[in-house]
């Protein structure tokens, strides 16, 4: 099959004319996703470490607490994820949920009556810890507390060991405590732990500072994405108005018509992607990491697989009517899927091996991991072969059924 370059160039010159010659794609070309990206990254807040705390911590009963407790929450207090606020009144189980399902603290700790003398005789007071599951910030007070609380545990539990009168009797007692001998072996335990976290986390080096560091890249890929799938019905009317009836007619092969419309819908993402890109970059500051290369072949890739999308749906589609309630469909279902709306981060387990199978999840991830871990193109690969894959799969669908199209 030969191409005719200078047909592909008319069809592509075409499109584009009428693409810019609709004032209104302007408004989802450009100021659709910057008023989107401001929005949301606003809503989002910041996820710098040295930003304040962005949630709170309440321990209600401190005064029953007594130095234990004390000693036990010194290592929580100015904490970079969460405020520490001790009250040293009490309150009800009932409030204490109340607070937590209203979104007002993310963890909550009550300590009972007689928990400081109760320590002094010997016995085993409790502390109530309340939290959801469900929240990310809840967990990250969990994570805080859990180890602190645990080790000052042993340590109280060890001092219990200590008993000046009895030690000359009692071999499990001790004259003294000594607390730089604890600390060392608390340091260099004889036995260690070795943990390895699979799959991403906070520890994972994952430094994402800014809630526009997401929001920026997202709503760019989003728009992208949502544009050229709404520029199916472009096809669909090519058809109804049998344009692609006199292209054949004079000559152009099927390479040709799939070229014009795939390169077409190219040039236009890859123009938005340059626009929307710099403008986040200008006004948000956002650093896109240290590789360049890899910033360009994420968005060509994703641009291409849009492109191709748009051109399959306008093949598959009837009526502009369908080709726009599906590609409206598609371009909002796929990006909320893909963590465009929301970070993949957050949703559970198996709804992040869905997002991150999609072209929009692996792009974003992709833009998470050049931001957030400086990764570049070799770090990127399998996402960026899931980019392919998308690719090559999406465009020969297209191929098989615009020659159906266009030879019923």
């Amino acid at each position: 099959m030969r191409l005719n370059p200078g047909l592909i160039w008319t069809i592509m010159r075409l499109r584009l004319k009428r693409v810019m010659a609709d004032r209104a794609n302007l408004i989802w070309l450009v100021a659709m996703p910057l008023v989107f990206s401001f929005i949301m990254g606003e809503l989002m807040g910041n996820w710098s470490s040295g930003s304040s705390p962005q949630f709170t911590f309440i321990v209600y009963g401190a005064a029953n607490g007594g130095e234990q407790l004390a000693e036990i929450l010194a290592p929580l207090e100015d904490h970079e994820d969460f405020a520490l606020v001790v009250r040293d009144t009490t309150a009800s189980r009932a409030s204490i949920r109340a607070l937590l399902e209203e979104s007002r603290v993310s963890g909550a700790l009550l300590v009972g009556d007689g928990f400081a003398d109760s320590l002094a005789a010997g016995l085993t007071p409790t502390v109530d810890f309340f939290h959801d599951s469900e929240r990310g910030s809840s967990q990250r007070i969990r994570g805080a507390f859990e180890p602190v609380f645990a080790a000052a545990a042993v340590r109280i539990s060890a001092q219990q060991l200590v008993d000046p009168a009895a030690a000359a009797d009692d071999p499990g007692k001790a004259t003294a405590f000594d607390v730089a001998r604890y600390d060392s072996l608390v340091a260099a335990p004889r036995v260690r732990l070795d943990a390895e976290v699979l799959g991403r986390s906070r520890e994972a080096n994952l430094l994402l500072t800014d809630s526009r560091q997401h929001s920026g890249p997202s709503y760019t890929l989003m728009f992208i994405l949502m544009f050229l799938l709404m520029g199916a019905k472009d096809l669909v009317q090519e058809q109804k108005q049998r344009t692609l009836d006199r292209l054949r007619l004079s000559w152009a092969s099927t390479g040709d018509l799939v070229l014009g419309f795939f390169l077409s819908g190219m040039i236009v993402g890859a123009f938005q992607a340059v626009l929307l890109l710099g403008m986040n970059a200008a006004i948000f500051g956002i650093d896109y990491g240290p590789s360049p290369a890899c910033l360009v072949l994420v968005m060509l890739l994703f641009v291409a697989v849009s492109s191709a999308a748009g051109l399959l749906l306008g093949t598959l589609s009837r009526s502009g009517g369908q080709a726009d309630g599906l590609g409206m469909v598609l371009g909002l279902g796929l990006p909320a899927l893909g963590g465009l709306w929301w970070p993949l981060e957050i949703v559970p387990p198996f709804m992040q091996s869905i997002g991150r199978a999609l072209p929009t999840g692996q792009a974003i991830t992709i833009f998470h991991d050049m931001i957030g871990r400086g990764w570049g193109i070799a770090e990127s690969a399998p996402m960026l072969l899931g980019l392919t894959a998308w690719l090559v799969v999406l465009l020969a669908l297209a191929v098989v059924f615009f020659r159906r199209a266009v030879n019923p």
